[in-house]
C-alpha cells in the first residue's frame, strides 16, 4: 500500500464515520428546545395532521403570523411550524404529523 491510498482509505473510514457518528453525538436534535407556544402550535398541528383537516390549517397558520409578530415565537420557531403546515397544505399529512411529533418528542427528552 503507498502512502496516497493509505491517505484515501483511512481518509474516508475517518470521514465516514464523522458523517454517522456526529447526529448521535449532538443528540439528534432537530428542534431543541422550544418555546411554550412552539409546542402547543406543534400539538395543533400534530392533531389537525392526524385529522387530516383541510380546515384548520389556515387557523394554524394564522396563529403562528400573530404569535411570531407578538414576539411569542422566534423565527426560527415560525419557519418550522409554517414548514410543517405547507407539508399538510400539499398533502404531505404524515411528514408534517412526523415533524410535529419529533418537535413535541425533543422537549420531553431535554427536560
Amino acid at each position: 500500500m503507498n502512502f496516497d491510498s493509505s491517505i484515501l482509505k483511512y481518509g474516508g473510514a475517518a470521514l465516514l464515520c464523522a458523517v454517522i457518528c456526529l447526529p448521535f453525538a449532538s443528540g439528534c436534535q432537530e428542534y431543541g428546545t422550544v418555546s411554550v407556544s412552539a409546542y402547543q402550535v406543534a400539538t395543533a398541528v400534530y392533531s389537525t395532521c392526524n385529522r387530516q383537516d383541510t380546515q384548520r390549517l389556515p387557523v394554524i397558520r394564522t396563529k403562528i403570523d400573530e404569535l411570531h409578530t407578538s414576539g411569542n415565537l422566534t423565527a426560527k420557531e415560525s419557519n418550522w411550524l409554517t414548514a410543517m403546515v405547507a407539508l399538510a397544505d400539499n398533502g404531505d399529512w404524515e411528514s408534517a404529523m412526523l415533524d410535529a411529533r419529533t418537535m413535541l418528542d425533543e422537549q420531553v427528552q431535554s427536560r
